[in-house]
């Protein structure tokens, strides 16, 4: 069965038989027997043959959530079984880049501090490769800016946090600044895609009937720490986390740019593949984060 599993989310993965094949080294027609055998057991279709393509029916789309999410509990049950004989269990976190680099430093002190006994393994990426990672099962759990569905992720909410625009408290503007639109000419410090301050900024664009390309000037960096740099340099203006920008501008080197429709505040989350049993406790973990 655990072959047969494996192989089901090659396949998924793939969309593919003989790509699935390819990559577990495995024959085409082994491919299909595990299919098949997986839908005799279940007594259901999980792929539809369309033509030379395949796609997932709605059991196939439950059945590899359903998998993937015993995979991942089974990963965590590993860890807690052999901590009994380590005396270390292993915790895998994650965070967007703007939450791990800019808020939650105490708190991860205090919890490496209280917990010895957990060896904690803590990663930092953007929003769409922390979900592609609790998906994989190398994740737990992710505190995420970005947006996920609701269909495949349980949540805790984190804290609510201001999105503004940010620029250097010297910037000299070549008209009054009212509206987004006022911005159009200016160089828009960005981050990369699948960045959760992206996919916040994108969507207050797509309300104001405006994208990124409108922007006359585009400097994409895959790095907050960079773009603030860039910032008090005056090399262009950009959209964050007030979290992020909050120390330049108590300092008087950034400027938060008042502009009609903004600040919007937007709820962080911590997120991990729905229906865990292990949902109690990235909570109750949760809730000790949010603590102030």
């Amino acid at each position: 069965m655990e072959y047969r599993l494996t192989t089901f989310l090659a396949v998924c993965e793939k969309m593919n038989f003989t790509r699935a094949a390819e990559d577990l080294h495995i024959t085409q027609p082994a491919v299909s027997q595990h299919i098949r055998l997986l839908e005799e057991e279940y007594g259901t279709k999980l792929f539809l043959h369309e033509g030379k393509r395949i796609r997932l029916t709605p059991a196939g789309q439950f059945f590899r959530d359903t998998v993937i999410r015993m995979q991942n509990d089974e990963n965590v049950l590993h860890s807690k079984l052999t901590a009994f004989e380590t005396g270390k269990q292993i915790f895998k976190l994650g965070a967007t880049r703007t939450i791990g680099e800019f808020s939650l430093e105490t708190k991860l002190a205090s919890y490496i501090k209280t917990h010895p006994e957990i060896e904690l393994h803590f990663i930092v990426d953007n929003t769409e490769k922390l979900l592609h990672q609790i998906d994989e099962g190398s994740l737990q759990c992710a505190f995420v800016e970005g947006f996920f569905d609701l269909n495949h992720y349980d949540f805790a909410r984190f804290r609510t946090e201001n999105f503004l625009a940010v620029c250097s408290k010297n910037h000299l503007f070549r008209h009054k600044i009212k509206t987004v639109y006022d911005l159009a000419d200016e160089t828009l410090l960005l981050r990369e895609p699948g960045s959760g301050t992206r996919e916040i900024l994108e969507q207050f664009l797509y309300f104001q009937n405006m994208r990124i390309e409108n922007f006359h000037n585009i400097v994409q960096i895959d790095s907050m720490h960079v773009i603030l740099k860039l910032l008090e340099r005056d090399a262009g203006i950009s959209f964050m986390y007030q979290m992020a920008a909050s120390k330049g501008i108590q300092q008087g080197i950034l400027c938060s740019i008042p502009l009609r429709g903004l600040p919007v505040q937007h709820e962080l989350s911590l997120v991990w593949k729905r229906g865990s049993q292990y949902s109690k406790e990235y909570k109750a973990l949760c809730q000790d984060f949010s603590k102030e």
